[in-house]
């Protein structure tokens, strides 16, 4: 065992502040849903990985960026966890596999428990050819998702439970198990994952996302949106509740709120007024009123 060996658990009720202390990839976050945030995360650093236990009561976006030099699992925390990453659904047997550099996107619903494990990839390598599969770094190179049996998943969700919640120490298993199952998955047909039902209303919702934070400070109408990606009202209001549960005008809504939000902690602003005209906000009071639904304070209290 490694003797680097560290371990923090820290409580949030700042998603700004909770995405700061994630180790795994450089991540923005987003609060999508009504009502104050609590989060929890609890990490065990430990040589060439990282595990992670989160857990968040709202429903948040994730944007960013996988760390460099590593491959982070996104395992599930349970059997119960169904959420959207990439083109992605990931249950509680389906792991989500982020490669160093690449895109995370992802929505992750109220009551959130997921449990990502980093691990560097030169580590990964040697681990693998000792398991006598020396292809796998190559192999999960085309993969985004894998599907691993259900004994594997409840065996992994116990391990990585149990090191986040008892600081065992015992964290070898793991190391073994994350490869091991997916070894396991590779030899069988079903190995690609579960891909989000409607490819097209994927695509959909990833240029009208796209298209919405590009042009965050002067938000375009849901008509225009519709317009400049060549689609219906109806369909783009499908595709943005599949993959986000809200209709395009409450997503942008929220978006734009964040964008003020993440200002007004900045402190980088002379009047709050100021900001808030500057994404579009021309009424104080309903500013005002929507920013306390968001996130449970006034814009003066963040």
């Amino acid at each position: 065992m490694h003797s680097d060996f560290i371990y923090t658990r820290n409580f949030f009720n700042d998603f700004d502040l909770y995405a700061h202390y994630i180790e795994q990839a450089d991540i923005e976050h987003a609060q999508l849903s009504t009502g104050q945030f609590k989060g929890e995360l609890r990490q065990l650093f430990f040589g060439p990985i990282i595990l992670s236990c989160h857990s968040m009561n709202q429903t948040i976006l994730q944007r960013g960026k996988g760390v460099e030099g590593f491959t982070t699992f996104l395992i599930p925390g349970n059997m119960n966890q169904d959420f959207i990453w990439r083109k992605n659904r990931l249950r509680g047997n389906i792991i989500g596999i982020l490669k160093s550099g690449m895109e995370h996107n992802c929505v992750t619903k109220t009551d959130f428990f997921g449990a990502p494990v980093s691990i560097e990839n030169s580590y990964l390598s040697d681990m693998s050819n000792y398991l006598g599969y020396p292809e796998f770094l190559s192999q999960i190179q085309r993969l985004e998702s894998i599907v691993i049996s259900y004994e594997s998943a409840f065996k992994l969700h116990h391990l990585i439970q149990k090191n986040c919640s008892e600081l065992t120490k015992n964290v070898e298993e793991i190391l073994f198990e994350i490869p091991k199952c997916i070894i396991e998955s590779l030899s069988r047909t079903d190995t690609k994952g579960l891909k989000f039902k409607g490819e097209s209303r994927r695509r959909i919702f990833k240029k009208g996302q796209e298209l919405i934070h590009e042009t965050i400070e002067n938000p375009l109408s849901i008509v225009q949106i519709c317009q400049k990606i060549g689609v219906s009202e109806r369909n783009l209001r499908y595709a943005f509740k599949d993959h986000s549960g809200l209709s395009p005008k409450q997503y942008l809504q929220s978006c734009r709120l964040n964008e003020v939000r993440r200002i007004l902690k900045s402190r980088t602003f002379n009047k709050i007024i100021d900001v808030a005209h500057r994404f579009g906000y021309w009424h104080t009071g309903q500013f005002a009123a929507d920013y306390k639904k968001l996130f449970g304070e006034l814009p003066s209290e963040s």
